[in-house]
């Protein structure tokens, strides 16, 4: 091995030993213009609201036709009714101007054709995944547990679901009982808290806000490795279904951060 090859080496092993994210070279982009559709039910009794969805469709769409993204649903109903930024956020690039080429109303749905400008982000401008906020390689499965108003609730499974999407996200796994004698770490979603939001901009639809409180104990020396609130945003047709979109919203938010901190912890003692 030449010295120039171990050179290179150990430069790699020091930058992933200082947990540095791995980073893919950034190519230049430039901004893309195109057109696209978006559609929305019309309701007579709040067509500018129906405007205010089709128009926002009609942005994702032009994101995903110049990027070849695909935003979610809850980020486009939440948009759309809410503010544009939130499609600009999940994608990676963003809408610098548009004009309308047409709108109207279509039987029973109102209809926005625009022409966007859409401009990607720089790649160090997104959010970098370090090699150490993922699971280490053999991770044990967790345990997990629900406590507090989430225990034999029905919102209970809603939590459960979308905080183990969050720790799957970074490569952690869960043991399918909430036994604990074969878990070292004990993942326990302790309840949450919710608050309505109400604005005219809403119409008929309903806005919450959800906080879940959730902990991970190792059973070895029973010490905290995290205990935090994570809060989110849910917009539904009743204040049932908005309350389920912002509770799932934040664990799964929750499941992701924590995981991280896990993650972490783990590679600092292998």
């Amino acid at each position: 091995m030449t010295k120039k090859n171990r050179a290179a080496i150990l430069a790699a092993l020091a930058a992933l030993l200082n947990g540095c994210a791995i980073m893919q070279p950034e190519t230049k982009m430039r901004p893309q213009t195109v057109e696209a559709s978006g559609a929305a039910q019309l309701d007579l009794h709040n067509k500018p609201l129906s405007r205010s969805r089709a128009l926002a469709r009609a942005e994702k769409a032009a994101l995903e036709k110049a990027l070849g993204v695909r935003i979610s649903e809850a980020t486009q109903l939440s948009a759309s009714i809410v503010t544009h930024e939130a499609i600009n956020t999940e994608s990676s690039g963003i809408i610098e101007h548009y004009k309308i080429l047409k709108e109207g109303e279509y039987g029973n749905l109102y209809q926005v054709d625009i022409e966007a400008t859409v401009s990607p982000l720089p790649v160090n401008s997104r959010r970098q995944v370090s090699l150490f906020s993922k699971a280490p390689p053999n991770s044990q499965p967790l345990t997990l547990r629900l406590n507090g108003n989430l225990k034999g609730n029905r919102l209970g499974g809603v939590a459960l679901s979308a905080v183990e999407t969050g720790f799957k996200k970074r490569g952690f796994l869960f043991n399918a009982s909430d036994k604990t004698s074969s878990s070292r770490f004990i993942v326990t979603t302790r309840g949450f808290s919710s608050k309505f939001i109400h604005s005219p901009l809403l119409g008929r639809l309903k806005s919450c806000r959800a906080k879940i409180d959730i902990q991970i104990q190792d059973t070895r020396n029973h010490r905290l490795i995290v205990d935090r609130w994570v809060e989110a945003a849910g917009v539904g047709g009743s204040e049932n279904l908005a309350l389920e979109r912002a509770l799932s919203n934040a664990s799964k938010k929750a499941g992701i951060k924590s995981a991280e901190e896990l993650a972490q912890t783990l590679w600092a003692q292998l």
